[in-house]
């Protein structure tokens, strides 16, 4: 990654060299980096959409979902300092002003310890090997959506997705794109989720679903 030249999407990115794991340059480099996440938001996200995004990352999918609905209808969080940094450097490179919060979305308000990872794109409040916990404010999911009112919500949070779609307010939102992580949380724990949405009015867009992301539409 490097000012002079590298892109994906057509987004310049920072040099992320030393805060990021060279296998993570190598992948940013092909085009492989969150290429599902990408794929899916140019199907499902609209121009009229307000989008919600837990866990933005290096910020490529943010920079996308401004782009389809504007920098005033997207709200970004990423609890990892490190990666926050080059996320918010991303939107600054490619002129995106887009409102960013450094903490992790939640099932409640209050601090949650996260475990930093040696590549901070897989830190999660799940505890890991090789990892470095520190404290990170946290909000509570519903009082987010109550405020922001989002159509789709994009949930990169490293195994938090249960019980934060758990929590979330659905009735107005349309489209649920997540990455499931059942390597931290088992494939169990994932029913909850599941049931969760198909309870609340969803089914699975198996067209559009990829690997690990998994994206719920309203019938």
């Amino acid at each position: 990654m490097s000012p002079s030249g590298d892109r994906v999407d057509g987004f310049r990115l920072v040099d992320g060299r030393g805060r990021i794991p060279d296998t993570v340059v190598q992948m940013l480099r092909r085009g492989d980096y969150e290429a599902p996440e990408r794929v899916i938001v140019k199907r499902i996200v609209k121009p009229d959409d307000r989008v919600l995004e837990g866990g933005g990352g290096l910020g490529i999918v943010s920079m996308l979902l401004a782009s389809i609905v504007g920098p005033d209808d997207l709200i970004v969080y990423e609890a990892c300092p490190t990666t926050f940094s080059l996320l918010n450097e991303n939107l600054v490179a490619n002129g995106f002003r887009v409102e960013t919060r450094n903490k992790a979305l939640l099932d409640r308000d209050g601090f949650v310890t996260l475990n930093v990872h040696d590549n901070p794109l897989s830190s999660s409040t799940h505890e890991r090997e090789d990892t470095q916990p520190i404290q990170v404010a946290g909000d509570d999911i519903a009082f987010v959506c109550n405020a922001f009112r989002p159509t789709v919500l994009l949930l990169d949070i490293e195994g938090a997705e249960v019980e934060v779609v758990e929590r979330a307010p659905l009735e107005d939102i349309r489209a649920v794109i997540v990455e499931l992580h059942p390597h931290l949380i088992g494939d169990r724990a994932l029913t909850k989720l599941y049931r969760r949405m198909f309870d609340a009015g969803f089914v699975l867009n198996h067209d559009n679903c990829w690997g690990r992301v998994a994206v719920f539409i309203r019938e």
